[in-house]
C-alpha cells in the first residue's frame, strides 16, 4: 500500500468516458481497509437497483447532479454532498444533470468487485376494472 495524492482535473483528463458508454469505474487506490474508485456516469443513464452484501460505501459527488433512490427514498444530488450507504442498503442512481455525473466512492472493505447484486424491479401493474366495478363507481358519483 502506498500513499497518494491526486488531482481530480488530472483524472479526468486521463479517464474519459468513452464514447458509447455510459458508465466508467476507475480504480484510484488501495489499503488494508478500503478501496477508492471514481465513477463517471454518461447524462440520462440509469444504475440499476442494487446492492453490496459486504460491503459499506461512501459516495462524495464530485461533478453533475441525479436522484439516487435508496431503500425507497428519493435523494436529489448535487456536487458537494456526500452519500453514506451501508451495505445490504438497495439503491439506484440516475442522472438527470446536463452533464456527466462524477463521483468519488470509498468502499470498505476493499472492493473486488464481486459484491454487487442487482435486483429486479416489480413493475406496478395496473389492474383492469370490471364492468361491474365500472358501474359501481358511475352510482356512487351520481350520488354525490
Amino acid at each position: 500500500y502506498r500513499p497518494a495524492v491526486l488531482s481530480m482535473e488530472k483524472l479526468l483528463a486521463e479517464n474519459p468516458l468513452e464514447e458509447g458508454d455510459n458508465l466508467r469505474v476507475v480504480p484510484l487506490g488501495e489499503t488494508k481497509y478500503s478501496s477508492l474508485q471514481m465513477m463517471l456516469i454518461r447524462q440520462g443513464v440509469e444504475i440499476p437497483t442494487h446492492y453490496h452484501k459486504n460491503h459499506d460505501e461512501i459516495v462524495h459527488i464530485k461533478k453533475g447532479s441525479g436522484i439516487l433512490i435508496m431503500d425507497g427514498t428519493h435523494y436529489y444530488l448535487q456536487p458537494g454532498m456526500v452519500v453514506i450507504i451501508p451495505r445490504k442498503s438497495r439503491h439506484k442512481f440516475i442522472n438527470t444533470g446536463e452533464e456527466t455525473h462524477v463521483t468519488l466512492s470509498v468502499f470498505y472493505p476493499p472492493y473486488a468487485g464481486d459484491d454487487i447484486k442487482f435486483v429486479k424491479e416489480k413493475k406496478k401493474r395496473v389492474k383492469k376494472k370490471t364492468e361491474k366495478e365500472r358501474e359501481k363507481e358511475e352510482e356512487k358519483a351520481h350520488e354525490h
